[in-house]
């Protein structure tokens, strides 16, 4: 079985800041996700914020989507124009082959004072 464990890693905003962001190994640990080890000066992403994401398929599985924070715009996953496969590890602790579908950018909640 898949470990679920979780740690701190950098997320890097579309301006460049970077913040820490509690994130399962299965992500973080995918190069093609464009997460960085965790930075203890770093403050942790701000309340309000939802990191950008990617939704997967795979239509060998019958269709079977999943979602997958992305921690940099330069990551494969979301820079490379075309649809790109990635490996996924599943939780059943067997990797899988996912195409990125739809990219979906970080938001910021704002409340006006």
């Amino acid at each position: 079985m898949a470990t679920l464990a979780r740690d701190w890693y950098l997320y890097t905003t579309d301006a460049g800041d970077q913040y820490n962001v509690l994130l399962s190994h299965r992500y973080a640990q995918n190069p093609d996700l464009g997460w960085l080890p965790g930075d203890r000066l770093k403050p942790t992403l701000p309340r309000g914020w939802r990191p950008r994401w990617v939704e997967l398929y795979s239509p060998g599985e019958g269709w079977r989507r999943a979602r997958a924070p992305v921690g940099s715009i330069s990551a494969s996953a979301w820079a490379t124009p075309a649809a790109v496969t990635i490996p996924v590890l599943r939780q059943d602790g067997t990797w899988g082959n996912y195409f990125v579908h739809l990219r979906v950018g970080e938001k910021h909640l704002y409340r006006g004072g």
